[in-house]
């Protein structure tokens, strides 16, 4: 085998590893963020109050 094989297959070798550990590193990374985000979805006051809006007349509209 010439050494310009051999190199090449360290430095292929060495990129696929490095490859794998962004892959890793990305995926905890997003691991973490979906905890965070789950953590901060429960709401504890409802933001809605008051009667449907869907029920309610038009009370904007001029009268006719």
């Amino acid at each position: 085998m010439n050494p310009t094989a051999t190199t090449a297959d360290r430095v292929a070798l060495v990129s696929l590893k490095l490859l794998a550990v962004l892959h890793v590193l990305a995926f905890a990374a997003f691991m973490v963020g979906l905890l965070v985000a789950g953590g901060r979805a429960h709401a504890e006051v409802s933001a809605c109050g008051g009667a449907s809006a869907a029920a309610m007349p038009c009370q904007s509209a001029p009268a006719a």
